[in-house]
């Protein structure tokens, strides 16, 4: 998984923390979604191997947060069929 860098939702806590730390152990490059819980999702970054990973805050409910993660995104991503992973669960 060198060289690959992935997006991860719901980054802050639970199973979006541990798929996090799991791509990274791997050697990917995780760009971190949360949506309210920065100081939990700068937590999560700052404990994962390697270097490059990055927070980015959105909330996932409005399309025009929606438009601005993608577009942030657009720097950071190739597009490919397993660069996102998705964990946020609803409530």
């Amino acid at each position: 998984m060198q060289a690959t860098t992935v997006l991860v939702t719901g980054a802050s806590g639970g199973i979006g923390a541990a798929i996090c730390q799991v791509l990274a152990s791997r050697g990917a490059t995780v760009i971190l979604h949360y949506r309210s819980e920065r100081t939990a999702a700068e937590a999560v970054r700052e404990a994962l191997p390697g270097v490059g990973h990055r927070t980015i805050q959105a909330d996932l409910a409005d399309p025009t947060q929606v438009l601005r993660l993608w577009q942030e995104l657009a720097h950071y991503l190739v597009l490919g069929p397993d660069c996102c992973l998705a964990a946020d669960l609803v409530d």
